[in-house]
């Protein structure tokens, strides 16, 4: 395991960078797509059972 040791808050570095805004949609555009996903298969009355 890797330790990592969280800064305090607020940064005193900028971390909006053109890469991590980039993620930041890729991320915001996968969570919308999953929630849609979600609210089909609920819709259905699927019921999804995770064994994990």
């Amino acid at each position: 395991m890797i330790n990592f040791k969280l800064e305090k808050l607020p940064l005193t570095k900028d971390i909006e960078t053109k890469s991590v805004l980039k993620k930041l949609n890729e991320a915001h555009r996968a969570l919308s797509e999953l929630k849609g996903l979600v609210s089909s298969i609920l819709k259905t009355g699927l019921t999804v059972i995770c064994d994990f």
